[in-house]
């Protein structure tokens, strides 16, 4: 009798911790929180995406936002979801710190207090196959409107007997890099000043011909005079 009491109280216990257990779990899971980061915490941000913070519900546009280092930054409320744009792009290689301020579900009266949360990321260039799903989605949609914009982008590379053309930027700038096909070998700098010349206004004639001589998108411009370009640190 008295191990059979033993073992209901060892029962009742263990329903009582159990319950316990469960009712904590469901409180939190109602409080607001963030159920996922692009990129992760400690994670790589691509340069060129945005930064998308996903919670366990809709959210008011009311949060603080800052970092360390210090960058620009654009910043939308969509549904459940915070977007923040750097702007312009940021370096690649640094480190940063996101923090996020005052989060309050849409259907929190409160005026004060709210979630807040801290992301850190380093930046850096990540190939286009392991972009995360939002970053994907806004990749291929930047893509598009740049072919839009800029035609030329969809015959690029293009590969001659004398010359290659391809697209290249420097900061939010694009250009349309000629390489001439000139060895300097068994020549003259003379001679190697001209073949590259006469090889790069080919090159110049070729786009002309297929209608892509000249536009506000984008500049031509040979493999030298790019390389002399000024360039952020980390371009």
């Amino acid at each position: 009798m008295k191990k059979r009491r033993i073992m209901l109280l060892i029962i009742t216990g263990l329903v009582v911790v159990a319950s316990c257990i469960i009712s904590l779990f469901v409180y939190q899971s109602a409080l607001l929180h963030v159920i996922e980061a692009e990129p992760s915490d400690g994670g790589t941000l691509n340069v060129g995406s945005s930064i998308f913070i996903e919670f366990s519900e809709a959210v008011k546009d009311s949060a603080t936002v800052s970092s360390s280092p210090e960058f620009g930054f654009a910043k939308k409320i969509d549904g459940t979801r915070l977007i923040i744009t750097p702007i312009p792009n940021l370096i690649k290689n640094r480190s940063y710190t996101l923090t996020i301020s005052g989060v309050h579900a849409l259907n929190d009266s409160a005026m004060s207090g709210g979630l807040d949360y801290k992301l850190h990321f380093t930046t850096g260039i990540v190939p286009f196959d392991k972009l995360t799903p939002s970053q994907y989605k806004e990749q291929t949609s930047t893509i598009d409107s740049q072919y839009k914009k800029s035609p030329i982008l969809s015959v690029l590379p293009i590969v001659q007997l004398d010359f290659s053309i391809v697209s290249d930027s420097v900061g939010d700038k694009l250009y349309v890099v000629v390489t001439p096909t000139v060895s300097p070998t068994g020549k003259t700098e003379q001679e190697y000043t001209a073949q590259y010349s006469t090889y790069y206004n080919e090159a110049v004639a070729y786009l002309k011909d297929k209608g892509y001589e000249k536009s506000d998108n984008y500049t031509i411009i040979s493999d030298q005079d790019f390389r002399k370009l000024p360039r952020a640190s980390g371009d």
